[in-house]
């Protein structure tokens, strides 16, 4: 229901993707969840998205040391 954040950035990783990383797969996940009790496949995306969010977040603070805001 909302305009698209970030669109062209979001375009041009959409066309990297498709001609370099064809079988790549987005999937929405609802961040800051606990952990699933079962499932492997759920336990697999909440993993995957814990890895990705600390792989943002030391990105970030990298960032931020060699350019301080």
């Amino acid at each position: 229901g909302q305009p698209v954040k970030n669109q062209e950035l979001l375009e041009v990783l959409d066309q990297y993707i498709s001609n370099q990383l064809p079988l790549t797969k987005f999937i929405k996940v609802k961040a800051h969840r606990q952990r699933p009790s079962s499932g492997q496949h759920a336990i697999w995306i909440w993993e995957g998205n814990h890895i990705a969010d600390q792989l943002a977040n030391d990105g970030r603070k990298m960032a931020e040391s060699i350019n301080p805001v």
